[in-house]
């Protein structure tokens, strides 16, 4: 998949994304009706979602992550036309499919420690972004210039660097 198939998608999921705020419950009440809900198996699996919530220091992935989540769980719980699918699919995942998912994550776990929240891309991005923002206050870049960082996650230079990759490929 090429980089701007990329970028297209997340256009996609940013578009969706606003929809979801558009046209649904206010997220504070799904948060709280997930947070207050006498079900275990909701409380468990919102816990993990807040969890991740907590350690994305990021407010937009935090929220691109977390809310639609959280949405297909309130739904899970509070219709029992899905509660019955969530259920069969968790059990699923942890009866038939446990072994092999710990053997993938295991292997993604060698080429990025994803246990240590800091590590997480979206994070150090986040830290990358702040970099730029102590160098531009301190006179050292101006307002078009980012950190050497933070040009790790600019879009542009993903796109360039794989252009460059092709042809270097090529010859």
């Amino acid at each position: 998949m090429d980089i701007d198939s990329v970028i297209k998608e997340k256009k996609y999921l940013e578009k969706a994304l606003w929809l979801y705020h558009k046209f649904c419950k206010k997220q504070e009440e799904i948060r709280d009706t997930l947070i207050h809900t006498g079900n275990p198996i909701t409380q468990i699996l919102h816990e993990v979602l807040m969890d991740v919530h907590d350690n994305t220091n990021e407010k937009h992935q935090k929220r691109l992550f977390t809310e639609p989540l959280e949405l297909g769980l309130f739904v899970a719980t509070k219709d029992t036309a899905y509660e019955q699918q969530m259920y069969y699919a968790l059990y699923k995942i942890l009866t038939e499919h446990r072994d092999k998912l710990l053997k993938h994550l295991e292997a993604e776990k060698k080429i990025v420690d994803f246990t240590d929240p800091s590590k997480w891309g979206v994070n150090e991005w986040h830290n990358s972004k702040e970099k730029t923002k102590k160098l531009r206050d301190k006179g050292i870049l101006t307002k078009d210039m980012v950190s050497g960082e933070e040009v790790l996650f600019i879009n542009e230079y993903h796109s360039e660097k794989l252009k460059k990759m092709e042809v270097e490929n090529d010859s």
